[in-house]
């Protein structure tokens, strides 16, 4: 990129944002340049000392550089839009409210090229001239215009910096959360706070109310606002913006008819000591903290407010989550309000916010059960905390913000939701949807946005405290469905009073903030929970790099086991291109735990990796292995003898629940669910345990399922092997029922919002003969799933009619299925070869997340350079019975469905 020419004038914001990046880059390198050239006195060094002392303790040369490169590209890209006219880099200090004595200096500096030689090295750069030029000739109204329209924004300073983080550093910006909030949720939010505030606080002047009250810190009393607000995670101060703009509208009005001279002076006097005093704001990186004092001082400046000194704002560079320091009383804010960062994997670890959470980790008095609690670790889970925190110090508020809408109904969020009904009697939930990893759609069909660039649906929560306790708790909830633009127009058109809330009342176990059917929940309790009926199940293995250790045949594996050993750690990890090491899997720990074994073959064991997808991989049974996460715990009973265990997926989002698999072998992670947070653990049928030289088998079933099962039958429960129910049942006929029944059609349309929300709750039936019928269809489906051959009728039903490719996968997508043909290449669907005679309704069928037919051969096709694979006369045998399976099982859970209806019906008697 370097030495090309800059172009001045007809930029899109996109195109803007692209060059400003590319300088940025260009700058930072020449500030780390100089920076190893000067001495400890010299100006790049003064700055570097400042800034960690005064902002950042752990600041490097690597992070110091891009901060300053950062601050100036966009402080003078901000200092442009908004000195529209007459721009030059020796304006821009004069334009720069006095908010921070860093920024002020570092903008001072800019205006001084040239006069003092020791600055002329970084600030006289060719690459700030050429930025100053840039701004200067762009025709900034054009990009501003075309930026906001694009995006349905009103304040283009606060938004452009995600667009510019986009190109300049996209891992920073997912990393940190960097995805602002368009005008219509902050307006929305911000209305409703106030609207709150009158309603249920007793605050008759809603956010500009500047009454006093006294509360206790550190054993002194002190006399503070009643009504602060704090966004902790301010960003570019959007929300802070939005305050500020709602208080001045209710000044003006609560103020019309005094002369313009007054009401100016009357506002002044306000913002000094009851605006500035009562909004806070903490932000972690420094360039949104910096944009943030900027825009909030440019606005207060446009109402006509002289800042007096330095200092008068009070935004922090912190971490509202890693420091407890009270910061002029920030921590007594009673409103708490914004768009906390969200992410699976969080940035945030402190000690501190982290046994906070663990308030979450409690239900009904008791610990969670969970296998993997980690989703209550998300950032945005701990933003939520903290503002619960600081809620119940000041003793009342309002904590509103807009986050992911996972807690709403997911299982491991139900100690969270019971926690925050307790502090929070008055809750208001309106869901956004849009979540894309779910699939979600409108109730009729039509297409659902989010309202971010991101995958995860949002909502928009309101928990209130008021002073006063109050005897009963409301949770009020609606859905909000459509295109962003839709969402967008209903949130300025909407008022909190106005809309037509659904009144919930969230019960035990679950607490859900959605809708529940309670009478259809009663009904479907009366079951018995899978986890109730087995005794050990866990997640699939967690390999954490499929590529390289899931392989096709056992020679592909063990020619890669011999190469690998040999290999240096770098050149092995270059040649299997398997990343960088995460904490649960090195390449080290990868190659000395096959080197432990000295490649032994009876290691290599087969693995259901996909829906009839059988591969192989090597199984050491220790963890951070050649395999991330074996669960030792469950697989090796799938290892030491004849077994078989039940895949099914605790939860699911958007799809209808079809997640359901059964496996003679171990599992693979995402055997039916790739969707996040939602695993397939299996349960398997028997236990085994190695004792004395012996192998000793027993059931896996629960004394508890066994003993509801035969007091319902009024039948006796044996460990033996039978072939027919008699007088007795046993493992098998339990574990058959279990299948018949999750198969059932009817099944998974009556309890659809419960299957969504955790492990499968079994109905018993108390007729035997049922039981029998329904135990026969379940051992049916467990054949066919298996690909017993016994249970497959091979009719020459499906034929591989051989092309131009011959046996060649080539590129393959779903468009290769048309009229009850299958075409392995895309490109060769006039000549090339196919399977025929495939019924639309197997093409169409799902297992999980999984269309089987589809997935079975995609993952066979081409990818990138990855030459297909080459279908041998097995796999096109395996294809056939899988077709006959899925065609078979379609009849089966039609039977299912007929038999129970034959016998009374939903609910089972």
């Amino acid at each position: 990129m370097k030495n090309v020419a800059i172009p001045e004038k007809n930029l899109t914001s996109k195109k803007m944002a692209f060059w400003m990046a590319h300088l940025t880059k260009e700058i930072k390198e020449k500030v780390i340049f100089l920076f190893k050239k000067e001495n400890e006195s010299d100006y790049l060094h003064k700055i570097f000392f400042l800034l960690q002392r005064r902002l950042i303790k752990d600041l490097s040369t690597d992070k110091f550089a891009d901060i300053y490169a950062q601050a100036i590209v966009y402080g003078l890209f901000s200092t442009r839009v908004a000195q529209r006219y007459g721009f030059s880099i020796e304006n821009v200090f004069k334009i720069i409210p006095e908010t921070d004595l860093i920024l002020k200096n570092l903008f001072q500096d800019l205006t001084r090229i040239g006069e003092n030689q020791s600055l002329s090295p970084i600030l006289g750069l060719p690459n700030i001239k050429n930025l100053s030029k840039l701004l200067n000739k762009q025709n900034i109204d054009v990009v501003i215009e075309e930026f906001r329209k694009n995006r349905n924004i009103e304040d283009p300073i606060i938004h452009f910096y995600e667009l510019f983080l986009k190109e300049y550093a996209p891992k920073q910006r997912f990393g940190k959360g960097v995805f602002y909030t368009p005008e219509p949720i902050v307006s929305f939010i911000v209305r409703s706070v106030d609207y709150l505030l009158k309603t249920e606080l007793g605050c008759p002047d809603g956010l500009s109310d500047i009454k006093i009250k006294s509360y206790q810190f550190e054993k002194n009393t002190k006399r503070v606002p009643k009504i602060k607000i704090l966004d902790p995670a301010t960003g570019t101060g959007t929300f802070l913006k939005g305050v500020i703009e709602e208080i001045k509208k209710m000044f003006d009005k609560k103020h019309k008819g005094l002369n313009k001279e007054v009401l100016q002076e009357n506002w002044n006097e306000y913002v000094s000591n009851n605006l500035l005093t009562r909004i806070f704001g903490f932000e972690l990186m420094l360039i949104p903290y910096m944009v943030a004092h900027l825009k909030l001082g440019l606005k207060l400046s446009e109402t006509g407010y002289k800042f007096k000194s330095n200092g008068n704002l009070r935004i922090y560079l912190a971490n509202a989550l890693e420091n407890k320091k009270d910061y002029d009383g920030a921590l007594n804010c009673s409103i708490i309000i914004g768009n906390p960062p969200y992410s699976g994997f969080p940035s945030n670890k402190g000690k501190w916010i982290t046994d906070l959470v663990r308030d979450y980790y409690y239900v009904d008095g008791k610990r969670l059960d969970e296998k993997n609690p980690k989703w209550l670790l998300d950032d945005y889970v701990k933003f939520i905390r903290f503002g619960q925190w600081c809620i119940n110090r000041a003793g009342f508020g309002i904590l509103a913000f807009i986050t992911n809408h996972g807690y709403l109904d997911n299982p491991t969020f139900r100690g969270m939701r019971e926690n925050l009904m307790k502090d929070f009697p008055i809750i208001y939930v309106c869901d956004l949807h849009g979540n894309s990893i779910k699939k979600e759609v409108g109730p009729d069909g039509s297409n659902d946005e989010c309202v971010f660039d991101i995958k995860q649906g949002v909502c928009i929560s309101f928990f209130i405290k008021p002073l006063n306790k109050v005897s009963q708790k409301h949770v009020y909830h609606v859905d909000v469905w459509g295109s962003r633009e839709d969402k967008f127009n209903w949130l300025k058109t909407q008022n909190i009073n106005k809309i037509k809330w659904n009144n919930l009342s969230p019960i035990t176990p679950f607490y859900l903030f959605v809708p529940q059917q309670k009478d259809l929940w009663k009904e479907y309790q009366t079951g018995i929970k899978l986890t109730d009926i087995f005794k050990i199940y866990s997640a699939g293995i967690a390999t954490a790099r499929d590529h390289f250790t899931i392989q096709w045949t056992r020679e592909e594996l063990l020619d890669i086991l011999k190469d690998f050993i040999k290999l240096s750690h770098e050149n092995a990890r270059k040649k299997y291109n398997l990343r960088k090491d995460v904490r649960d899997w090195k390449v080290k720990f990868a190659q000395k735990d096959v080197i432990k074994t000295n490649i032994d073959p009876n290691l290599i064991v087969p693995i259901l990796y996909r829906p009839f997808d059988i591969r192989y991989t090597y199984y050491t049974g220790r963890s951070r292995g050649f395999l991330c996460m074996p669960r030792p715990e469950v697989m090796q009973n799938m290892l030491l003898g004849n077994n078989i265990g039940i895949s099914v997926s605790r939860s699911v989002r958007g799809a209808p629940w079809r997640d359901v698999f059964v496996s003679t072998i171990i599992t693979e992670f995402g055997l039916i669910a790739t969707r996040p947070g939602n695993t397939a653990p299996l349960f398997p049928l028997y236990i085994y345990e190695k004792k004395k030289n012996k192998i000793l088998r027993s059931s896996n079933l629960t004394n508890k399922a066994i003993s509801i099962f035969s007091k319902k039958l009024g039948m006796k429960f044996t460990y033996k092997e039978r072939n027919n129910i008699n007088n007795s049942f046993n493992s098998e006929d339990i574990f058959n029922y279990i299948y018949s029944i999750l198969h059932s059609q009817k099944f998974r349309k009556r309890y659809a919002e419960f299957l969504k929300i955790d492990f499968p709750y079994i109905p018993i039936t108390k007729n035997i003969e049922f039981f029998k019928q329904l135990t026969k269809l379940g051992a049916d489906l467990v054949a066919l799933h298996t690909l017993n051959s016994n249970s497959l009728p091979l009719k020459d039903i499906v034929h591989f009619i051989e092309g131009s490719n011959g046996k060649q996968m080539g590129k393959f997508n779903r468009d290769c299925y048309k009229n009850g043909k299958i075409f392995i290449d895309l490109n060769r669907k006039n000549d090339g070869s196919y399977f025929n005679g495939i019924p639309e309704d197997v093409w169409n069928f799902f297992i999980g997340s999984y269309q089987v037919c589809y997935k079975w051969l995609y993952n066979k096709s081409v990818k990138g350079k990855k030459k297909g694979k080459l279908l041998t006369k097995n796999d096109i045998q395996s294809f056939k019975k899988i077709v006959i399976a899925i065609k078979n099982t379609i009849q089966l859970r039609e039977k299912i469905d007929k038999l129970i209806d034959e016998y009374g019906g939903w609910p089972i008697k």
